[in-house]
């Protein structure tokens, strides 16, 4: 039984707390989108479907904002677009 139905929301954001068995993924994602410490110009995040690769990037980028951090994001839908050109277009 699903006693919340925000759990099947898209853009709702758990809190971090809630994020079971990924934080060494969450570690690794918040340092290399971490401005000041990062030289890279994008992050990738790949894997099966459901495995939490957008609920672990909206995560990371709010944690950042609560940080203090400043920076531009966005978020592609893959399945949408879905050549390498067109992820870096959109």
């Amino acid at each position: 039984m699903i006693r919340d139905s925000r759990v099947l929301d898209d853009e709702v954001v758990p809190d971090h707390e809630l994020i079971l068995h990924r934080r060494d993924e969450m570690d690794t994602l918040v340092s290399a989108l971490r401005p000041r410490m990062s030289a890279r110009d994008h992050v990738f995040a790949f894997g099966p479907t459901g495995a939490g690769k957008s609920t672990l990037a909206r995560l990371a980028l709010s944690l950042l904002e609560e940080d203090g951090e400043e920076f531009n994001s966005s978020l592609v839908d893959c399945w949408e677009h879905s050549t390498r050109s067109d992820v870096l277009h959109t």
